[in-house]
């Protein structure tokens, strides 16, 4: 029989992206010499075992899907032409709304209507959510929900957007579509745009009392304010700022929505939105990643 190799202890890592590896689009220095150190194979000093060091980066980056975030990352950190032998893969990014995969057995079957930037529909898709629904093809379906962003997108647009949802649903009207939503949650994946769009979405739905609009919106009814509310709300990022190539910092797509959102809500309908929080420095996200590095 061969003898079992001892365990050994060895620390697991988890490093930030953006200003940390770099900013923009340029290391910063060191940052390459680093991470190759990290991805690199280890022998122990006593036991002489190979190893890895278990190792993730974390961002509150989003709207990717995390094998195409390591792509990015590499393309940055190292020349085309380095021979290191290691990269980042998909499985060692824990991007903002990556954790949000433990909710795919309590969704899994559930409409939810996704909110932010980049390929959401495939980033949903891929964590376990199969009816999922963004911002801007809900507004595509039934413009009337916030009929100043009428204005913001042209016609061809938001007919391109109506289409593909109903593609995706398999349905061929977008009033068959709208009588069968209910919406469950609302999962903000990134940075959001169109601020008033997103907000006004999000109050009728967080107001709603059974997360049903209707094909002109007459299944759209508001619970009372001591209802307890019926449509969950999930948020990614709670950083106010973040750092780029401009050397000071800009202001973040997603927690200051949520911010103004509760400011609106509060004073227009008397109602504090709930949600939850996912992202760093929330415990959900470490809790994650702390499951991950055990692993």
């Amino acid at each position: 029989m061969h003898a079992k190799a001892a365990k050994i202890r060895v620390p697991g890592i988890l490093c930030d992206i953006d200003g940390v590896l770099y900013r923009g689009k340029r290391p910063i220095p060191r940052s390459t010499q680093a991470l190759k150190c990290l991805l690199s194979s280890h022998t122990h000093p006593t036991t002489n075992q190979h190893f890895h060091l278990p190792f993730f980066l974390l961002t509150n980056g989003g709207g990717i899907l995390e094998s195409d975030r390591a792509k990015t990352v590499n393309k940055v950190m190292f020349d085309k032409d380095d021979q290191f032998e290691h990269r980042v893969n998909g499985n060692q990014m824990i991007l903002c709304h990556t954790p949000l995969k433990t909710l795919a057995p309590k969704y899994y079957d559930k409409h939810v209507l996704v909110a932010g930037y980049g390929d959401l529909i495939n980033v949903a898709l891929d964590h376990g959510f199969t009816k999922p629904l963004l911002v801007e093809e809900l507004f595509a379906l039934l413009p009337e929900l916030c009929p100043l962003n009428t204005k913001v997108f042209s016609p061809a647009h938001l007919d391109d957007l109506a289409r593909n949802a109903l593609k995706r649903f398999g349905k061929d009207t977008k009033e068959e579509l709208l009588e069968e939503l209910q919406f469950e949650a609302i999962m903000m994946m990134a940075d959001c745009f169109w601020h008033e769009l997103h907000m006004q979405l999000f109050s009728d739905l967080i107001r709603s009392k059974d997360g049903k609009i209707g094909a002109k919106g007459h299944k759209l009814h508001f619970r009372k304010q001591t209802d307890p509310q019926y449509v969950q709300m999930y948020c990614t990022n709670p950083d106010l700022t973040y750092s780029d190539s401009f050397k000071h910092a800009r202001l973040s797509g997603q927690y200051p929505l949520m911010l103004s959102l509760k400011n609106v809500m509060e004073q227009a309908f008397g109602i504090t939105p709930e949600f939850v929080q996912f992202g760093k420095p929330s415990s959900l996200t470490f809790e994650y990643a702390q499951n991950q590095l055990e692993q």
